[in-house]
């Protein structure tokens, strides 16, 4: 998050440091995903990179809208927002429920 900020007001450096920190989250959230469903985890990769696919076309669409409509600098500052979102979902924790009992 701060890196995003960082390069969207300091210097585009920073984008690339804030890519570079997101970079491992894919390989570790297919792992966790793996453990989150340990009888069928084929079947919850498929299903998140098939929304992370839906995601990826929204988030362009929804970029582009808001760059003709207002402007690139009011676009390009939903990164943050979207950012933060992440880290609300991450910190309602919707997975306890389905973690195996010990």
């Amino acid at each position: 998050f701060v890196t995003n900020v960082l390069g969207l007001i300091l210097s585009p450096y920073w984008l690339v440091f804030c890519a570079l920190c997101m970079a491992p989250m894919f390989g570790v959230g297919v792992t966790f995903i793996s453990e989150i469903y340990p009888k069928n985890p084929v079947r919850g990769i498929a299903n998140a990179l098939s929304i992370n696919a839906i995601m990826i076309v929204t988030m362009h669409f929804v970029v582009g809208y808001v760059t003709q409509t207002t402007g690139i600098k009011t676009a390009m500052l939903a990164g943050p927002v979207f950012l933060m979102i992440s880290w609300l979902i991450l910190k309602i924790e919707p997975w306890k429920s389905n973690a195996p009992k010990n």
